[in-house]
């Protein structure tokens, strides 16, 4: 839909700004967010991604 990849180092570092990839870094972020209001804070959970 649009946007850039880029690759460096033989394609060992790569770099996506496209809208599918932003789009996806959103939704991720908001995932737990959502999780929490439906079904309430994790106790057992350590780590945020």
């Amino acid at each position: 839909a649009g946007g850039v990849e880029l690759y460096a180092m033989g394609g060992k570092i790569k770099v996506s700004n496209t809208v599918e990839a932003r789009l996806l870094m959103i939704f991720n972020q908001i995932l737990l967010e959502i999780r929490e209001k439906l079904f309430g804070v994790n106790q057992n959970r350590k780590y945020h991604d």
